[in-house]
C-alpha cells in the first residue's frame, strides 16, 4: 500500500505524518490565510490523517494478531 505521506524512499515515520498533520491544523486555524491555502491544508490534513488512522489500525490488528498468538501458546 503506497501511503499518502510516502517518499521514493518509502514512507514517513508516523511521527513525522502526525507533525505536518498538528502544523496543517494549525494553519487551518489562520483567519488571515488565503482560501487557497485553506483549502490546500485542509485537503492535506485530511489525507494525513486517514494515513495516520490506516497505520494505526494496521498496528492494532497486528498487535491483536500477536496477542491472539501468545494466548493460543
Amino acid at each position: 500500500m503506497r501511503y499518502p505521506a510516502e517518499s521514493p524512499a518509502g514512507p514517513e515515520p508516523l511521527d513525522t505524518v502526525l507533525e505536518r498533520l498538528e502544523a496543517a491544523l494549525q494553519r487551518l486555524n489562520d483567519a488571515r490565510a488565503p482560501v487557497q491555502q485553506i483549502v490546500a491544508d485542509y485537503e492535506l490534513a485530511r489525507r494525513l490523517a486517514t494515513d495516520a488512522e490506516s497505520r494505526l489500525q494496521q498496528a492494532q490488528a497486528s498487535l491483536h494478531q500477536g496477542l491472539r498468538g501468545m494466548v493460543d501458546n
